[in-house]
């Protein structure tokens, strides 16, 4: 009897430290002896899932930049906005891997609404007035330049600056086309929030610059409520569905 109880203590022994260690490795493997599973070692900074972290994780952040609430992607640190600090967080899991701007053409391939070019604006700004490394500030600088909206050829439209600026309470904003379209122009705050919008129909190509032509808005929103005192974005858009946009311009509210 006493060989017997020996000879299975020496049995579960073998199991423990043969065994078990073998269906472990399988485990993690994905092949475990019931349902197979995988281990998904990647970070949760790596939001597109493509086993990188880089400049397009950056922007899934950005997009949602100045928003709050408890289910955004973008906010890492869980405090319930996603503000700079998130965006340190991913830029500081860049490492070495320096990472080329996205040309415009990219952006609109991860589709990127007029809204979230606000947002990128002022979160790109955010992080050229950071102390981080020279390389990331070189990277959001050239984001910056490709989020001007204006493309590089003097045959297209252009959004000039606007007069008086600052102003209180209505402001003029001249524009030049290149050729006659419809023109649509929408005014957001500096989250991003689509604050007007003027359906100033189809336009003959040459200067609006006139106060009787140029585009007019009286810092009024949609609903006929003048806004507070602020920084506001003013985008030209053109085209039979105003999917072509101009350049921006900052318009500042004070009273």
């Amino acid at each position: 009897m006493f060989v017997s109880l020996r000879l299975s203590l020496i049995f579960l022994i073998i199991v423990t430290f043969c065994v078990m260690p073998a269906k472990a490795k399988r485990l993690e493997a994905g092949k475990g002896w019931s349902k197979p599973f995988t281990i998904d070692r990647r970070p949760p900074t790596d939001l597109n899932r493509d086993r990188s972290i880089d400049i397009l994780d950056l922007v899934i952040v950005a997009k949602q930049f100045g928003q709050s609430g408890n289910e955004l992607v973008g906010d890492l640190n869980d405090d319930g906005i996603v503000n700079i600090l998130d965006l340190v967080v991913i830029v500081k899991q860049f490492g070495r891997l320096i990472v080329m701007a996205p040309r415009q053409n990219q952006f609109e391939k991860i589709g990127v609404t007029v809204e979230e070019k606000v947002r990128l604006r002022q979160a790109f700004h955010q992080l050229t007035q950071s102390d981080l490394n020279p390389s990331i500030i070189k990277q959001a600088e050239n984001l910056l330049d490709d989020l001007s909206w204006q493309p590089k050829t003097s045959s297209y439209h252009q959004l000039m600056l606007n007069y008086p600026n600052p102003f209180n309470p209505e402001t003029w904003i001249p524009y030049q086309l290149s050729f006659p379209t419809n023109v649509r122009f929408s005014v957001y705050d500096s989250t991003g929030k689509l604050v007007r919008r003027l359906l100033l129909g189809y336009k003959t190509a040459g200067f609006h610059n006139s106060p009787k032509d140029a585009v007019y808005w009286n810092g009024r929103d949609q609903s006929g409520q003048v806004v507070a005192s602020g920084v506001y974005y003013g985008v030209l858009e053109t085209g039979e569905d105003f999917k072509v946009s101009s350049q921006y311009q900052t318009m500042v509210l004070l009273k």
